[in-house]
């Protein structure tokens, strides 16, 4: 007996085309949301950045917490009231502005406000 064979091949030109369209489309939408994400990176890895720039200042501060120079209101206490006092630090190229000031609260409290500033 003779069997009819019915052999399609792998698939049509058709399908192989309405394939290709759907994965292009897929992959244009996966692409252009990589890139939309790639500007938030960007300023996330500035903030933190910054927050570390502002760790190491405090710990500089911290580490001349001294009673002998604590009330010392003269320019080589760092802890002294008063400012703005402002530095520049640069990073991997992008340039942090610091500004921060001491104030007193009461007693021997003292109170830093700090402002880091950076390019967008």
């Amino acid at each position: 007996m003779n069997k009819i064979s019915n052999n399609k091949g792998f698939a049509s030109i058709l399908e192989v085309t309405i394939t290709a369209i759907v994965f292009s489309i897929a992959a244009v939408g996966l692409i252009s949301t990589i890139t939309m994400v790639q500007p938030e990176a960007t300023t996330s890895s500035k903030r933190l950045e910054a927050a570390y720039i502002g760790k190491s200042i405090m710990d500089e501060l911290r580490a001349n917490v001294d009673a002998t120079t604590w009330f010392l209101t003269n320019t080589d206490n760092p802890l002294r009231t008063g400012g703005p006092f402002n530095q520049t630090i640069t990073q991997d190229g992008v340039q942090y502005n610091v500004s921060y000031t001491i104030t007193d609260v009461g007693g021997a409290a003292r109170q830093m406000t700090m402002t880091i500033e950076y390019p967008d």
